[in-house]
């Protein structure tokens, strides 16, 4: 049987890393820092080596929306509401 992904819910503060240091896959990927984890972002389309869909988030608190893929969360931007600014 075939099921829809389940849509989450969640709050954190999203920021740039950089992930996978000294290889050729070295880039400052984004990461929502939620109180109990910390999570690979990627937005549908953006280049993940850029991710430019997020940049205007980092370093912000924000709720959002996503689908869960493997470690990453996949992000609907139309869902990312800044808690502060």
């Amino acid at each position: 049987m075939n099921t829809l992904p389940k849509l989450i819910d969640l709050i954190g503060s999203i920021r740039f890393e950089i992930r996978n240091k000294g290889t050729k896959s070295e880039r400052k990927l984004p990461v929502l820092e939620t109180e109990n984890e910390l999570i690979e972002l990627h937005v549908e389309g953006d280049n993940p080596f850029v991710e430019s869909s997020l940049l205007k988030f980092n370093n912000k608190i924000v709720k959002l929306q996503g689908v869960r893929k493997e470690k990453r969360l996949i992000v609907l931007t139309s869902s990312i509401k800044i808690i502060n600014e």
